[in-house]
């Protein structure tokens, strides 16, 4: 099975920021965690590629392999120490990419056969632990039937996403 082509530009990634909005909505609550994962593994596979060369041979014959399957770069956690040694991101959007990705939500929803939800107080620790709300006070609406808990959740993983947007822009601006 071929790998899904990552964005390649600041405007293939909005799209697929389009993409990742509407289908979060419709998602349980690990379906949204696992969708939330996977974008931001895709958003930091884009913004590292928009570091590397886009010489058509240096892409097949070293990029590629970088991000494959048993590539070094082949996970999601591989590819949040480099982007912070390379200075893609900030301190405080790899803290959040390691709080998703290695503390709670993410390996407790896809490596658990049991109900794994935002109710869990594990969960809502960590997602409120996010850095994003040390700087904008969450004020939770009532709205719709979405749990607080999944609403600061996917705010700061759409938070980190933008920041990586907005890494990736300057890249192919200037």
């Amino acid at each position: 099975m071929r790998k899904k082509r990552v964005p390649s530009t600041p405007e293939e990634l909005e799209g697929s920021a389009a993409e990742f909005f509407a289908s979060v909505r419709e998602e349980s609550d690990r379906g949204c965690v696992l969708v939330a994962a996977a974008f931001l593994d895709e958003a930091l596979e884009s913004v590292l590629r928009s570091h590397m060369s886009r010489d058509t041979k240096v892409v097949r014959d070293v990029v590629d392999r970088l991000f494959g399957p048993e590539g070094p770069l082949g996970t999601f956690s591989a590819k949040i120490n480099p982007c912070r040694a390379l200075q893609i991101i900030a301190q405080g959007d790899h803290d959040d990419l390691m709080r998703i990705r290695i503390r709670t939500p993410r390996n407790r929803f896809a490596h658990s056969h049991g109900a794994a939800g935002f109710a869990d107080q594990q969960v809502k620790d960590t997602t409120a632990a996010l850095s994003v709300f040390a700087e904008i006070k969450w004020v939770d609406r009532d709205d719709d039937a979405v749990d607080p808990a999944c609403k600061r959740f996917v705010f700061g993983a759409a938070w980190v996403a933008g920041s990586l947007h907005h890494q990736m822009r300057k890249m192919t601006v200037g």
